[in-house]
């Protein structure tokens, strides 16, 4: 906070000029050498890849696993996880690529061993591209410009949709004010309130690193599994009988949930992808890493682990509430009511139904990161290495980005339009650009060293095989041809 401080008050103003005037072989020997000592270690790097993956959208899964199957859901989630771990490893194997390749330009300018220990050994140092980046390095200004405006819309729907779930869950379910619960009328007073009290939560936190919120971060990812585990269990527990009030006991247990149904994919896939989307988000787990050699057990375990959570919670809610037409944890609003001396039942109660207000807290501050970081690529250009080391320059940034989606949800509570927005734009960033970035990669990189010696990286071991890039691609669009052409 005071390194933001002192940016306001123009004590960096020396330091922001500096982004225009560091030479590039100097900017490469102050930010691309190996990193030592500095960033956070693997057991952290995976608690922010596993919060930037289990959003509020697991909310929405119970439904759709409901309509499509029992056994056929978790399938389809397991298939979809494969596809986003093969992405992300795209966009970090495109990474690697990008700083083999500018080390290749500066041989000439210096002899420096760290420069030529990026050619022969491609992995990440100091330096991170993000996607933007990689995408004007590998084809242009215009497929650049192309990613940033699909990614920048996605993310402007998708901060505004966790503003919009904060202040709905809190107004619905807690009196506040004075005033009575809004019981889902996004008109009221204590709808504004509240969002009005998530922009003061939640900018502050925004503006810090993601490694300075690592201790908040870590308790989050211990409280996603304590709630998932929770409703999980009182779930089950319902549908074989135990009796947890008039509202939620044997008779809301209806188990008519079927074990496959290919009619409800089309409401499955757009609801899993997004739920599972981190496209676009490497970068950010990348910088916060200490060894970025690991960059891939961070991912794959925040993948996996979502997987694994996503994949109990919908099966069992399903299982036990049969169709359900709301979010997971409305199905809690009646749980321990009419039961005398219910404390920790009451205390059950609360925790579901207030958790989705507390996980996009969480959650929000990481993607305005990552939405910032992409503005300050864009603004930076070829001086974006030398930006991302601008602390105060980011925070500026970070603070613009977090405040028009929380205003934008105070004034316009329209969840259903924020997420189909996201939602469709999710199949272009997943399954779209990585296995372009991957193919166009492949070329510039075999054209610049006449060899195949970056065909494969430390983070794919594909031998630079074009056909899975062909297989997500074909994937994304078939994915998005049944979610687009499914009514309702």
């Amino acid at each position: 906070m005071d390194s933001f401080l002192r940016w306001w008050r123009g004590g960096s103003r020396g330091e922001r000029r500096t982004i225009n005037t560091t030479p590039l072989p100097q900017r490469y020997e102050l930010y691309h050498r190996k990193r030592r000592n500095e960033g956070v270690s693997l057991i952290a790097a995976c608690c922010i890849a596993f919060n930037l993956v289990m959003g509020s959208g697991f909310l929405a899964l119970p439904a759709a696993v409901a309509r499509c199957g029992l056994i056929l859901s978790p399938i389809t989630m397991g298939v979809v996880c494969l596809v986003m771990l093969t992405s992300l490893a795209w966009e970090a194997e495109a990474m690697a690529r990008a700083e083999a390749l500018e080390a290749r330009a500066l041989r000439g300018q210096s002899s420096s061993p760290s420069l030529l220990s990026r050619v022969r050994r491609p992995s990440l140092s100091d330096r991170t591209f993000e996607v933007c980046e990689l995408c004007r390095i590998f084809c242009g200004k215009k497929l650049e410009m192309a990613y940033a405006g699909t990614f920048l819309l996605y993310y402007l729907a998708t901060l505004w949709a966790y503003a919009f779930v904060f202040a709905e869950a809190l107004s619905t379910f807690s009196p506040l004010f004075g005033h009575e619960a809004c019981k889902h009328d996004v008109a009221c007073v204590t709808y504004r309130k509240c969002t009005f009290i998530f922009g003061i939560l939640a900018v502050p936190l925004s503006i810090l690193e993601p490694g300075e919120q690592i201790s908040f971060q870590m308790v989050m990812s211990v409280m996603r599994v304590v709630i998932v585990v929770l409703m999980a269990s009182t779930a089950l527990l319902s549908a074989y009988g135990v009796d947890f009030g008039p509202g939620f006991g044997p008779g809301a247990a209806t188990s008519t949930a079927p074990f496959v149904r290919f009619a409800g994919l089309g409401r499955l896939l757009p609801a899993t992808v997004f739920a599972q989307n981190m496209g676009g988000q490497v970068p950010l787990v990348a910088r916060e890493m200490r060894d970025r050699d690991d960059l891939n057990k961070a991912l794959c375990a925040g993948l996996a682990g979502s997987f694994v959570l996503y994949s109990i919670l919908a099966v069992s809610v399903a299982y036990s509430f049969g169709s359900i037409a709301k979010a997971a944890n409305c199905q809690w609003d009646a749980f321990g009511v009419g039961i005398p001396y219910s404390v920790l039942l009451d205390g059950i109660r609360w925790l579901v139904v207030l958790f989705p207000a507390v996980d996009v807290f969480s959650v929000y501050p990481l993607n305005v990161s990552i939405a910032a970081d992409t503005l300050v690529t864009l603004f930076a250009g070829d001086r974006a290495d030398r930006a991302q080391r601008q602390v105060g320059y980011r925070r500026a940034m970070r603070a613009c980005v977090a405040l028009p989606p929380i205003i934008g949800a105070g004034c316009m509570a329209n969840l259903t339009a924020m997420i189909d927005t996201a939602g469709i734009l999710v199949f272009l960033i997943c399954c779209g650009f990585p296995p372009l970035l991957s193919v166009l990669g492949q070329r510039k990189c075999r054209a610049a060293f006449g060899d195949g010696r970056l065909d494969t990286t430390r983070y794919t071991p594909d031998g630079g095989r074009t056909w899975p890039k062909y297989a997500v691609a074909a994937f994304g669009t078939v994915a998005f041809v049944i979610a687009v052409g499914t009514p309702g």
